[in-house]
């Protein structure tokens, strides 16, 4: 979904998505596709992840901080958890359900992330680097698979912010 702006225009990723959102959410309620749901934490990530593609495609300045914002989801979030449950013992002082190994690995990653796609994208170093730290932020205090909502709407309000 990162890369959708290479081959549809923002506009018509958001009906897209829009369209998954509806399906997902479609199939929740007739508890069709029971292997969505046998998961063993509670999470709407199946919804929210096509709502954030299509929030993000709504209010991104320009396809660069789409991109961004998009490969921050499909790539910092992903490590953030992985790093968290595998090596975070420590949780969060407010955020109970995060670890301060899965946050740090957020901030790491996504900065990394965004400075390189940014790089790629010819974005300043310095709006890559805050819109990477504002990804990372919103991935810790998300829970119940918001964060697929949040990380995308957060970087792509800080890259229109930014433009």
């Amino acid at each position: 979904s990162a890369l959708l702006p290479l081959f549809v225009s923002l506009p018509q990723i958001v009906a897209i998505a829009l369209l998954f959102a509806i399906f997902f959410a479609a199939l929740r309620s007739k508890k069709l596709w029971n292997s969505l749901y046998r998961i063993e934490r509670r999470t709407i990530g199946e919804i929210s992840f096509p709502l954030g593609v299509a929030i993000t495609a709504a209010i991104s300045p320009n396809t660069s901080i789409y991109i961004v914002s998009l490969l921050l989801l499909g790539i910092m979030d992903p490590l953030a958890a992985y790093m968290g449950i595998r090596f975070g013992k420590r949780k969060m002082p407010i955020f109970a359900s995060k670890t301060v190994v899965g946050s740090a690995s957020a901030l790491v990653c996504g900065s990394l992330v965004a400075e390189v796609a940014g790089t790629y994208l010819g974005l300043d170093w310095k709006i890559a680097l805050l819109l990477g730290s504002s990804g990372a932020f919103a991935e810790v205090v998300a829970a119940f698979g918001l964060d697929n909502i949040t990380i995308p709407l957060v970087v792509s309000a800080v890259g229109r912010l930014l433009s």
